[in-house]
C-alpha cells in the first residue's frame, strides 16, 4: 500500500494563495473512505490506489466539500488541535496538495 509522503508535496501549489479567496476543493465521488482506529484509508477506484490518512489528513479530506471554503478547513484543524492559524494553514496546504497530486480531488 502506498504511503503518503511529505517528499511529494510541490514547492508551489495553486492552493497557496490568500485563504479567503480560495474555494474549498472537493472530493472525487468515486474515492471511498474507510475509517479505522486512528487513521483512515482512501481507495481510488479509478486507479486501484490506496492511501492511508492520519487524523489531520482525515479532517482535511472530510472537509473537502463544495459548500465549504479553504478557510473552513483551516478552522477545522485549528479547532481540533488548538494550534495557531499559520500552522494550521500550513498543514492544510500540504494535505490539499498531497490529495490533489494523487488525483483524489476534483479539478
Amino acid at each position: 500500500m502506498p504511503q503518503l509522503s511529505t517528499d511529494s508535496y510541490p514547492l508551489t501549489s495553486p492552493w497557496v494563495l490568500e485563504e479567503a479567496l480560495l474555494p474549498c476543493p472537493s472530493q472525487r465521488s468515486d474515492v471511498s473512505l474507510q475509517i479505522l482506529d486512528d487513521e483512515a484509508l482512501l481507495f481510488d477506484s479509478a486507479t486501484g490506489g490506496t492511501f492511508r490518512l492520519n487524523r489531520t489528513a482525515l479532517i482535511v479530506w472530510e472537509g473537502c466539500q463544495p459548500t465549504r471554503t479553504y478557510s473552513d478547513l483551516v478552522d477545522d484543524v485549528c479547532n481540533e488541535y488548538e494550534i495557531d492559524r499559520a500552522t494550521a494553514s500550513d498543514h492544510v496546504q500540504q494535505m490539499v496538495a498531497m490529495l490533489a497530486n494523487n488525483g483524489l480531488l476534483n479539478p
